[in-house]
């Protein structure tokens, strides 16, 4: 198999898109082509449910703010809340995201840190 070699420019001027038709096409002929193909429809999925309202937004969770609020040090807020230290970092410096239960705790912290702390306490 040989390699067909052209610049950028070459290859613009040799793609052949229809506009016309591109623009025409509705989300039910992408989905009957791709259901034909065989292709991952996630995407086609995705657009209608975001268009239909059922796709939520998650607003991230400034995570050094939270602490800040409450006076503590990185280990000291780590240790109250009984979270890892490692992983509050990585939380705070956008490396990794909380979700799940340690979002639900990051945010009754944000609501109420001393509640939190009582029940920790237990």
């Amino acid at each position: 198999m040989s390699t067909a070699r052209f610049t950028a420019d070459e290859a613009r001027r040799r793609a052949r898109v229809r506009r016309k038709i591109l623009k025409a096409t509705t989300e039910a002929e992408i989905a009957r082509q791709a259901k034909e193909d065989g292709t991952d429809t996630a995407a086609v999925g995705f657009r209608h449910a975001l268009k239909e309202g059922r796709l939520r937004t998650v607003t991230p969770l400034d995570v050094a703010a939270i602490r800040a609020k409450t006076g503590l040090s990185q280990d000291r807020f780590a240790r109250a809340f009984q979270i890892s230290p490692h992983t509050l970092r990585n939380w705070e410096q956008g490396r990794r995201v909380p979700e799940g239960p340690a979002r639900a705790l990051l945010l009754a912290i944000d609501r109420a840190p001393g509640a939190v702390l009582r029940a920790l306490q237990g």
